[in-house]
Protein backbone atom coordinates (compact mmCIF):
# COMPACT_ATOMS: atom_id res chain seq x y z
CA UNK A 1 0.00 0.00 0.00
CA UNK A 2 1.25 3.36 -0.88
CA UNK A 3 0.79 6.02 1.64
CA UNK A 4 1.75 9.18 1.35
CA UNK A 5 1.98 11.90 4.15
CA UNK A 6 3.03 15.64 3.73
CA UNK A 7 2.48 18.89 5.78
CA UNK A 8 1.16 22.23 4.81
CA UNK A 9 2.12 24.98 7.14
CA UNK A 10 3.51 22.27 9.19
CA UNK A 11 6.30 19.70 9.88
CA UNK A 12 5.32 16.44 10.04
CA UNK A 13 7.89 14.49 12.38
CA UNK A 14 9.39 11.01 12.12
CA UNK A 15 6.68 9.70 15.17
CA UNK A 16 3.92 11.52 13.88
CA UNK A 17 4.43 10.06 10.53
CA UNK A 18 4.64 6.35 11.72
CA UNK A 19 1.67 7.43 13.91
CA UNK A 20 0.07 7.58 10.91
CA UNK A 21 1.03 4.82 8.99
CA UNK A 22 0.84 2.81 11.65
CA UNK A 23 -2.92 3.58 11.90
CA UNK A 24 -3.57 3.62 8.80
CA UNK A 25 -3.03 0.34 7.53
CA UNK A 26 -4.70 -1.59 10.27
CA UNK A 27 -8.20 0.64 9.92
CA UNK A 28 -7.08 -0.07 6.05
CA UNK A 29 -6.36 -3.27 5.91
CA UNK A 30 -9.06 -4.50 8.38
CA UNK A 31 -12.04 -3.61 5.29
CA UNK A 32 -9.59 -4.16 2.05
CA UNK A 33 -6.58 -5.79 0.41
CA UNK A 34 -6.71 -3.38 -2.58
CA UNK A 35 -6.18 0.09 -1.91
CA UNK A 36 -3.86 1.53 -4.61
CA UNK A 37 -3.11 4.79 -2.55
CA UNK A 38 -3.78 6.65 0.50
CA UNK A 39 -2.82 10.35 0.93
CA UNK A 40 -2.66 12.08 4.19
CA UNK A 41 -2.24 15.99 4.03
CA UNK A 42 -1.93 17.89 7.63
CA UNK A 43 -2.54 21.38 7.15
CA UNK A 44 -1.97 24.20 10.10
CA UNK A 45 -5.14 26.57 9.92
CA UNK A 46 -4.52 29.57 12.45
CA UNK A 47 -4.92 27.62 15.99
CA UNK A 48 -6.01 24.46 14.73
CA UNK A 49 -4.65 21.45 12.81
CA UNK A 50 -7.05 19.94 9.74
CA UNK A 51 -6.42 16.10 8.27
CA UNK A 52 -7.33 15.38 4.61
CA UNK A 53 -7.03 11.23 4.26
CA UNK A 54 -8.09 10.63 0.57
CA UNK A 55 -8.20 6.70 -0.51
CA UNK A 56 -8.25 5.48 -3.76
CA UNK A 57 -9.63 1.64 -3.52
CA UNK A 58 -9.81 -0.66 -6.26
CA UNK A 59 -8.52 -1.23 -9.74
CA UNK A 60 -9.45 0.59 -12.78
CA UNK A 61 -11.27 3.88 -12.16
CA UNK A 62 -11.85 2.51 -8.61
CA UNK A 63 -13.44 4.21 -5.47
CA UNK A 64 -12.55 7.54 -3.84
CA UNK A 65 -13.16 8.19 -0.44
CA UNK A 66 -12.21 11.08 1.93
CA UNK A 67 -11.70 11.62 5.35
CA UNK A 68 -11.28 14.83 7.26
CA UNK A 69 -11.14 16.56 10.46
CA UNK A 70 -10.38 19.46 12.17
CA UNK A 71 -8.55 19.74 15.78
CA UNK A 72 -6.77 22.25 18.27
CA UNK A 73 -3.62 19.67 18.08
CA UNK A 74 -2.55 17.73 15.44
CA UNK A 75 -2.61 13.80 16.94
CA UNK A 76 -6.21 14.53 17.89
CA UNK A 77 -7.28 16.04 14.10
CA UNK A 78 -5.99 12.74 12.99
CA UNK A 79 -7.53 10.39 15.11
CA UNK A 80 -10.83 12.40 14.61
CA UNK A 81 -10.65 11.81 10.69
CA UNK A 82 -9.19 8.23 11.40
CA UNK A 83 -12.02 7.01 13.19
CA UNK A 84 -14.08 8.83 10.58
CA UNK A 85 -12.69 6.82 7.69
CA UNK A 86 -13.12 3.92 9.69
CA UNK A 87 -16.56 4.25 10.14
CA UNK A 88 -17.51 4.85 6.47
CA UNK A 89 -15.30 1.60 5.72
CA UNK A 90 -17.39 -0.42 7.88
CA UNK A 91 -20.43 1.01 6.72
CA UNK A 92 -20.40 0.80 3.07
CA UNK A 93 -18.16 -2.60 3.30
CA UNK A 94 -20.16 -5.21 2.37
CA UNK A 95 -21.31 -3.03 -0.44
CA UNK A 96 -17.94 -1.46 -1.90
CA UNK A 97 -17.35 -5.30 -1.89
CA UNK A 98 -20.13 -6.95 -4.00
CA UNK A 99 -19.51 -3.84 -6.38
CA UNK A 100 -16.33 -4.53 -7.48
CA UNK A 101 -17.31 -8.61 -7.48
CA UNK A 102 -20.58 -7.89 -9.43
CA UNK A 103 -19.17 -5.73 -13.01
CA UNK A 104 -19.93 -7.76 -15.84
CA UNK A 105 -18.96 -7.45 -19.58
CA UNK A 106 -22.56 -6.40 -20.01
CA UNK A 107 -22.75 -3.29 -18.06
CA UNK A 108 -23.63 0.03 -19.35
CA UNK A 109 -20.33 1.30 -20.74
CA UNK A 110 -18.92 4.07 -19.45
CA UNK A 111 -19.20 8.42 -20.80
CA UNK A 112 -15.91 9.59 -21.48
CA UNK A 113 -15.86 12.91 -19.48
CA UNK A 114 -13.94 16.17 -18.61
CA UNK A 115 -13.63 17.91 -15.32
CA UNK A 116 -12.24 21.43 -15.09
CA UNK A 117 -11.39 23.85 -12.20
CA UNK A 118 -11.93 27.22 -13.15
CA UNK A 119 -10.57 29.82 -11.20
CA UNK A 120 -12.42 31.85 -8.75
CA UNK A 121 -11.38 35.39 -8.31
CA UNK A 122 -13.77 37.13 -6.38
CA UNK A 123 -12.04 40.56 -7.19
CA UNK A 124 -13.68 40.29 -10.66
CA UNK A 125 -15.12 44.30 -11.48
CA UNK A 126 -18.74 44.61 -12.41
CA UNK A 127 -17.70 45.75 -15.57
CA UNK A 128 -15.95 42.85 -16.84
CA UNK A 129 -17.07 41.00 -19.88
CA UNK A 130 -15.04 38.31 -19.86
CA UNK A 131 -17.01 35.40 -20.37
CA UNK A 132 -13.44 33.02 -20.24
CA UNK A 133 -12.51 32.42 -16.85
CA UNK A 134 -8.69 30.93 -16.43
CA UNK A 135 -9.18 27.31 -16.14
CA UNK A 136 -6.60 26.04 -13.98
CA UNK A 137 -6.49 22.07 -14.43
CA UNK A 138 -8.40 19.72 -16.64
CA UNK A 139 -8.41 16.05 -16.08
CA UNK A 140 -10.23 13.13 -17.69
CA UNK A 141 -12.94 11.71 -15.99
CA UNK A 142 -15.66 8.57 -16.94
CA UNK A 143 -19.02 8.78 -16.00
CA UNK A 144 -19.95 5.29 -14.29
CA UNK A 145 -23.57 3.23 -14.54
CA UNK A 146 -24.74 2.50 -11.28
CA UNK A 147 -27.75 2.74 -9.17
CA UNK A 148 -29.11 5.68 -7.19
CA UNK A 149 -28.00 3.74 -3.96
CA UNK A 150 -24.49 3.22 -4.93
CA UNK A 151 -24.21 7.06 -6.33
CA UNK A 152 -25.25 8.14 -2.80
CA UNK A 153 -23.16 5.71 -1.36
CA UNK A 154 -20.26 7.05 -3.85
CA UNK A 155 -21.40 10.68 -2.50
CA UNK A 156 -21.36 9.88 1.07
CA UNK A 157 -17.63 8.16 0.84
CA UNK A 158 -16.42 11.30 -1.45
CA UNK A 159 -17.49 14.08 0.80
CA UNK A 160 -18.32 15.43 -2.60
CA UNK A 161 -20.73 18.32 -2.76
CA UNK A 162 -22.46 16.46 -5.89
CA UNK A 163 -22.02 12.90 -8.04
CA UNK A 164 -22.69 12.68 -11.62
CA UNK A 165 -23.60 9.25 -12.96
CA UNK A 166 -25.00 7.01 -15.31
CA UNK A 167 -28.56 5.38 -14.18
CA UNK A 168 -28.24 1.76 -14.78
CA UNK A 169 -31.89 1.41 -15.20
CA UNK A 170 -32.71 4.45 -17.65
CA UNK A 171 -29.20 5.02 -19.31
CA UNK A 172 -29.57 8.74 -18.36
CA UNK A 173 -26.89 10.71 -16.97
CA UNK A 174 -28.21 11.72 -13.33
CA UNK A 175 -26.66 13.58 -10.13
CA UNK A 176 -26.60 13.14 -6.54
CA UNK A 177 -26.01 16.33 -4.55
CA UNK A 178 -26.23 17.32 -1.00
CA UNK A 179 -28.86 19.78 -0.03
CA UNK A 180 -28.20 22.91 2.19
CA UNK A 181 -30.63 20.78 4.75
CA UNK A 182 -28.80 17.72 5.15
CA UNK A 183 -30.62 15.59 2.54
CA UNK A 184 -29.89 14.63 -0.61
CA UNK A 185 -31.21 15.78 -3.91
CA UNK A 186 -31.41 13.34 -7.15
CA UNK A 187 -31.60 14.86 -10.54
CA UNK A 188 -32.89 12.43 -13.30
CA UNK A 189 -33.47 14.55 -16.62
CA UNK A 190 -36.51 12.42 -18.62
CA UNK A 191 -36.22 12.53 -22.55
CA UNK A 192 -38.13 14.26 -24.25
Amino acid sequence: MNITISGKNVDVGAAFRGHMQTELQTVIEKYFEKIITCQVVLQKDGAFFHVDISLLVGTGHGIKIKSEFEADEAYAAFNGASVRLAKQLRRYKKRLRNHHNTRTADAIEMLAAMEYVVEHNEHLEEETTEDNPIIIAEMSSAIEAMTVKDAVMRLDLSNAPMFMFRNSKSSNVNVVYRRPDGNIGWVDPKAA
